[in-house]
């Protein structure tokens, strides 16, 4: 082993004897590093080879796994950047408080605070102790949309939301929080679909070859309503006095409403069409195509 005159005298040309006012130059920090207080600094760190190494320089960042900073799979750059092919283990948060995002490895949840520091989204195995793997909320005072599902393929082969179930489970679950506040004042719809398109806002197939169970089906808990089970709204006539609520499309036969104006002879319809509310409030049924109804 060489002893210390040695190394010097080896490596001469490397160690450069400066003044202090040399010495403490910036530019000169990182050309000839210093021992001060058992600390080294300046410099570059170099522990292995090629790219079996760890690499640390001043102006650069700190990195590992290859010889070149951009090309190593773990780098961290001096304005505190990350890149890692892989982290495991621990917890990781964007901010100690507020608005943050926080991943916890002990109990495998990632979760999303607001500025205030209100879990808004948290994803996990087991969320709460529940049976839900997703929990997403907002403010009571917020007015916006919770979720939104934007596509824009322009051919109808796009599925904007699609659930699939194996075995006996619901597929999507729709209920109102069962608070006395929320049932009295809250007024607006709970499903609202809108349709810019010719094609049906809603549509329920039943597909199951095993089973002939129905395709819709509405039930209504409250012992005693007022409110219909099922109520419907057409706000634009589909001929004039008269509109269209419901057509099958495999015999296209409809049902019509009137606005107490009779059909005959002023509504066109298909033979076994059936038109409500006509003048007196009957019933009546079109007897062959055309603009023929007959009062039932």
């Amino acid at each position: 082993m060489p002893n210390e005159e040695e190394i010097i005298d080896i490596f001469k040309d490397q160690v450069p004897v400066l003044s202090y006012s040399e010495l403490i130059k910036q530019e000169n920090i990182f050309r000839y590093p210093r021992i001060i207080g058992g600390i080294l600094q300046g410099g570059e760190a170099i522990i292995g080879s090629e790219n079996n190494v760890l690499r640390f320089k001043g102006d650069i960042g700190l990195w590992m796994g290859n010889a070149t900073f951009a090309l190593a799979p773990f780098r961290v750059t001096m304005a505190g950047t990350i890149t890692a092919a892989t982290i495991t283990g621990g917890s990781f948060q964007t901010a100690a408080s507020g608005a943050r995002v926080t991943v916890n490895a002990a109990d495998n949840y990632i979760r999303i605070y607001d500025s205030a520091g209100n879990q808004r989204i948290a994803v996990g195995a087991s969320l709460d102790a529940t049976d839900r793997l997703m929990d997403i909320s907002s403010e009571t005072t917020s007015a916006i949309r919770i979720v939104r599902f934007f596509a824009q393929h322009l051919t109808d082969t796009n599925i904007v939301l699609q659930t699939i179930n194996k075995g006996c489970q619901i597929g999507i679950q729709i209920y109102q929080e069962n608070i006395d506040s929320y049932r009295t004042t809250n007024s607006t719809p709970m499903l609202d679909f809108f349709q810019l398109g010719t094609g049906s806002a809603i549509r329920f197939v039943n597909n199951n070859p095993d089973s002939d169970g129905k395709v819709f089906d509405i039930t209504q808990n409250k012992i005693v309503t007022t409110e219909p089970i099922f109520k419907i709204a057409q706000n634009a006539i589909i001929s004039t006095n008269f509109r269209k609520i419901l057509n099958e499309t495999v015999t296209g036969c409809t049902i019509w409403i009137s606005n107490g104006t009779t059909p005959n002879g002023n509504l066109s319809g298909q033979a076994g069409d059936i038109c409500l509310n006509g003048d007196g409030g009957n019933i009546y049924r079109c007897s062959v195509t055309g603009t023929t109804w007959v009062a039932m």
